[in-house]
């Protein structure tokens, strides 16, 4: 999702998995879908070949990035512009970072980070049997089965990389910053797990909004019930650990704890979850929760949706968040309501008080009292008044208090 725009990939058949397409729809008509490429269409890097499945879309300032491929042969990664369908090529992802295979998989082949960036340039981070930008040992083997999206955020990419040749988890959480061509550890094995104790086991998923980064971090026990978490820490990975979530935590609007940790992204200093929650084995719902920072800290988890709630009036069977489908507040998700059917929905999450933020003392009204109550928290430097939520108190916040003011409330 980007700029309004949603790429997605779905099935025009009735049964599941037939008539597969890629394509794009605005937020300012939903429903009306423009299609880019389709069963059957050629694939314009293998003579010969047609589309029979997609994956992975993501869409940047227009150009929508996806994996595709014939059953029975390799797939690859292509790019589309949305005013120009069926015209596609192979190039690994333009402005869009991708985890991509540069081998087969052996011992000896190479695998990493590619990415282009504006300049057209071919970028290669993290490579196989290279050393680790922290402590020992070497980047691992890290997807032989195509691309995923490398979250990025302002001028950083991150990810959970794989250590030595051919370790299966992923031991560090990495990040790259592009200006300084500087890859650093944001998390290793060494660090210790915030109030549970004991090291990390490994990691999976991360994301950053540029300042900070978020990611999925295991005790390094293997079991059913093996305790996981959401955690917060500075990107250059010298700050204090925070934990957001982890699965001793009870979840909100939910009977019961967290259970299994999926997916998390981050951006606008929002932190969206997505995770199982209640029951015995901890996945009675299935479902989104969010966290908002407050002071750079992460505030209070709530409950966004899950499998118990309805949509539209519809039942819920099963969620899942787009891999790249994040825009601020914003993100992407489907819905399957049963074996046939399925739809994409967009949602915007907004702090609890956003209907009249400037009215601090909750009565209605603004008035003297409400600029008291923000000159009180600036002076404690209190949640309330950090307005840009940057974690400072400084005179954009009281300028962003003023502005709100005076524009007064609906």
């Amino acid at each position: 999702m980007h700029n309004g725009l949603v790429a997605f990939y779905g099935y025009r058949g009735e049964l599941y998995g037939e008539d597969e397409v890629i394509a794009v729809v605005s937020l300012d008509a939903p429903g009306v879908f423009s299609i880019l490429a389709q069963d059957g269409d050629p694939r314009p890097d293998v003579p010969g070949s047609v589309f029979s499945y997609f994956a992975n879309p993501a869409i940047h300032n227009g150009r929508v990035v996806f994996l595709g491929g014939e059953f029975g042969t390799l797939s690859s990664t292509y790019t589309a512009r949305i005013d120009d369908p069926y015209t596609l090529y192979n190039d690994s992802g333009i402005n869009n970072p991708v985890y991509s295979h540069l081998g087969v998989s052996t011992p000896a082949s190479q695998s990493g980070v590619a990415f282009i960036d504006s300049t057209n340039t071919t970028h290669f981070l993290g490579l196989r049997n290279t050393p680790l930008p922290c402590g020992t040992g070497t980047f691992g083997f890290e997807n032989i089965n195509g691309f995923q999206h490398v979250p990025q955020g302002g001028d950083y990419l991150i990810w959970p990389a794989r250590v030595n040749t051919l370790e299966y988890d992923s031991n560090a959480v990495v990040a790259f910053h592009a200006p300084a061509g500087q890859l650093n550890c944001v998390a290793t094995g060494l660090d210790t797990i915030p109030i549970f104790g004991g090291p990390f086991g490994y990691f999976s998923y991360a994301d950053t909004d540029g300042q900070d980064a978020v990611f999925i971090g295991y005790e390094p026990t293997v079991s059913f019930d093996r305790f996981q978490g959401v955690y917060l820490r500075d990107l250059s990975g010298t700050g204090e650990i925070t934990r957001v979530i982890d699965t001793d935590m009870d979840a909100p609007d939910v009977v019961g704890s967290f259970g299994p940790i999926n997916h998390v992204t981050f951006d606008d200093h929002l932190i969206i979850i997505e995770a199982c929650a209640g029951g015995s084995g901890g996945c009675a719902e299935y479902g989104f929760f969010g966290c908002f920072l407050e002071n750079g800290q992460p505030g209070e988890v709530f409950k966004i949706l899950t499998t118990a709630d309805r949509i539209d009036g519809r039942v819920i069977g099963d969620l899942t968040m787009s891999p790249a489908g994040r825009d601020g507040n914003q993100f992407v998700f489907d819905v399957r309501h049963n074996v046939q059917d399925a739809s994409v929905y967009v949602a915007t999450i907004t702090r609890a008080s956003a209907g009249c933020i400037p009215d601090l003392t909750g009565d209605g009204v603004l008035d003297f009292f409400d600029v008291s109550a923000f000159l009180s928290a600036y002076n404690s430097m209190s949640a309330p008044a950090d307005y840009t939520g940057d974690g400072v108190f400084n005179f954009f916040d009281v300028s962003a208090f003023l502005n709100a003011f005076n524009a007064g409330c609906p």
